[in-house]
């Protein structure tokens, strides 16, 4: 599978450089990467505070997820959370089976890592609970409860 062996290519790189302590270009040989290859996985690493051993919770999606994500790019600068810190919004859309769901999950698991508060509601639960709230007359509390959140992931 694709995703595995670029999670498994990312590990060995990792591991030859902080485990073993090759050089870019041995690594590059043993792995029969190019040496540009080499530095992109590990300045991406870098990028994500990784080294060696990695944490027992990354897992391979987020290791695929640091993969495809390229230094500058828009999945990159989201990925940082500095949209969280300045309270500006966010709204992910496209057409069915494309992953929107999967990466609003993502970025609300980066900002769980960096300390931020999420909620996640599929719109439907979310609309039915503030109505519920509204007609026993909680809606003010659960209004707070929402905004308590840094984060919060509405699901259609």
């Amino acid at each position: 599978m694709p995703g595995e062996r670029l999670s498994m290519r990312i590990r060995e790189v990792l591991r030859l450089r902080f485990g073993q302590g090759l050089s870019q270009r041995a690594i590059g040989q043993s792995l029969r990467l190019s040496v540009g290859a080499v530095n992109a996985d590990l300045s991406r690493s870098r990028m994500a505070g990784l080294g060696w051993p990695l944490p027992a919770k990354f897992d391979d999606a987020q290791l695929e997820t640091l993969r495809a994500t390229r230094p500058g790019s828009r999945l990159h600068q989201l990925a940082g959370c500095d949209w969280i810190r300045h309270s500006q919004h966010l709204v992910i859309s496209g057409p069915t089976g494309v992953g929107k769901s999967w990466l609003a999950c993502a970025l609300g698991y980066k900002a769980c890592r960096e300390g931020f508060s999420v909620l996640y509601r599929r719109a439907p639960r979310l609309f039915a609970e503030l109505a519920v709230a509204c007609g026993e007359g909680r809606l003010p509390r659960m209004l707070a409860m929402l905004e308590r959140s840094r984060l919060l992931i509405i699901d259609d």
